[in-house]
């Protein structure tokens, strides 16, 4: 700076800083407090759903947050329990009280419906061993007569889709016969009879009574019939073909038709050349049709 300048002008003092005013924090909620109203207004419990309507005796009696509480937790503390193991009697008699456990298994009530599905058999004897197991577990009785209704449902529907399938079965096992033996009717019960003529005979010789369910099966069976309606062809068409001892395996129908249209190798001949025996013989075969 130069001697020449000016001195520079006075300055004024700095206040002296004055002391930071102590702030108080602000305090927070202590623990275990809450901001929710306590009092609860008439019939709160009907904002969540109409379904508790039919509880308002019960909840009615609740008129604020503090009560609800305690109740809840007194239940939790003191009210029933699923019995363990080592409930005593007077606990397992307070449970079933509550949750509509009969006294025995014959409470649940499970007899025979009158209305019972055809083909679905009630086992009373399963039904008791089941009554009893679920007694021993404490099961209410509205829980066990709902099991059983949808278990006899189930089965009911099990039934009924076997049933079905089994119908579409036949039905297309007769569709795929029908085309193998023949759409005309004569000439599908000709073939028909001739495999049920084929059946009877070689069980007779097999020894199968006519009544054996087995015997009854092969007539359900496509696969059977394709095989036996092959035997029969076979027998037919060329004698050679068939076995010792089952030369007529042939029906009567079946025997007459073949000697009037000369497919067999005895008779044919002597039927087409007027042979009055032969004559004889077609019209005894076919009277006895």
């Amino acid at each position: 700076m130069s001697l020449l300048d000016p001195p520079p002008a006075p300055t004024e003092p700095t206040p002296a800083a004055t002391a930071a005013t102590p702030v108080t924090p602000q305090s927070t909620p202590a623990a275990g407090t809450t901001t929710i109203p306590n009092e609860l207004p008439p019939n709160w419990f009907l904002q969540f759903g109409d379904q508790f309507a039919q509880h308002a005796p019960t909840l009615d009696r609740f008129k604020n947050v503090e009560d609800l509480t305690k109740s809840f937790l007194h239940f939790r503390t003191q009210g029933p329990a699923y019995p363990g193991a080592d409930a005593t009697p007077d606990a397992v008699e307070k449970f079933r009280a509550l949750a509509q456990v009969p006294a025995d298994p014959t409470g649940y009530a499970l007899t025979k419906p009158d209305n019972l599905p055809e083909g679905l058999e009630w086992n009373a004897e399963a039904m008791t061993k089941i009554a009893a197991v679920a007694h021993a577990n404490h099961v209410p009785a509205p829980a066990m007569q709902a099991l059983v209704a949808a278990q006899m449902e189930m089965e009911t529907a099990r039934i009924q889709a076997q049933a079905q399938a089994e119908q579409t079965r036949i039905e297309e096992a007769r569709a795929e016969m029908q085309k193998l033996l023949g759409t005309d009717t004569h000439e599908f019960q000709r073939n028909a009879g001739s495999i049920n003529h084929m059946i009877n005979t070689l069980a007779d010789k097999a020894g199968i009574a006519p009544d054996s369910p087995g015997l009854a099966a092969i007539g359900t069976n496509p696969d059977a019939l394709k095989l036996i309606f092959q035997v029969v062809k076979m027998t037919s068409e060329d004698p050679v073909r068939r076995p010792s001892g089952y030369s007529d395996l042939r029906t009567k129908a079946q025997r007459a038709d073949d000697i009037m249209s000369g497919k067999d190798p005895d008779w044919s001949s002597r039927y087409q050349s007027g042979d009055p025996e032969a004559i004889k013989v077609v019209t005894q075969l076919l009277d006895a049709k």
